[in-house]
């Protein structure tokens, strides 16, 4: 973009950051830059970038909250095992959640993928423990045994998400 923008515009051959530079010290507000010859392509130029991001971050966050619905909702769903109990229609609801969410995926950063797919397969393998599992007492103590690597993983995960949306 940069690069268009310099040979679309040779004279001025602005880079995006020399242009931003010239736009705040013109002195000129920048709803009124668009009356200035100069600086009108830049103005465009820059209203298209802001459109962009815009677009990319309305997407990000899309998925980002997909994917923390599906880990909040499945860390409720399973934390009824601390009661000795677990619903079987609480694993379709997990799966549910979980198939909704691998849709977005692909837009997260790596890193947050392999947190999601990690988080998944735990919450698989204490499904599968607990369906395995009549006795409460037991699942009680399913849940007790992966109640830590379980919710260290949740909390990792809020932390990544607090740390990418609401940091200042």
């Amino acid at each position: 973009m940069l690069r268009t923008f310099a040979v679309k515009y040779p004279v001025q051959s602005f880079t995006l950051e020399r242009g931003l530079t010239k736009l705040y010290f013109s002195g000129v507000p920048y709803g009124e830059v668009e009356a200035t010859n100069e600086l009108t392509p830049l103005y465009h130029e820059l209203e298209k970038v802001k459109q962009r991001r815009g677009e990319v971050y309305k997407r990000e966050s899309d998925a980002y909250f997909k994917i923390w619905n599906a880990v909040s909702t499945s860390y409720r769903l399973l934390s009824e095992l601390q009661r000795g109990t677990f619903d079987p229609q609480s694993k379709a609801k997990i799966d549910a959640v979980f198939e909704e969410a691998e849709p977005y995926v692909f837009i997260a950063e790596v890193a947050d993928q392999e947190l999601f797919y990690s988080y998944w397969q735990a919450s698989i393998e204490l499904m599968s423990k607990a369906a395995t599992t009549s006795d409460g007492s037991l699942k009680e103590n399913l849940w007790k045994f992966n109640l830590t690597p379980l919710a260290n993983k949740r909390s990792k995960i809020q932390q990544e998400f607090k740390r990418r949306y609401l940091a200042a």
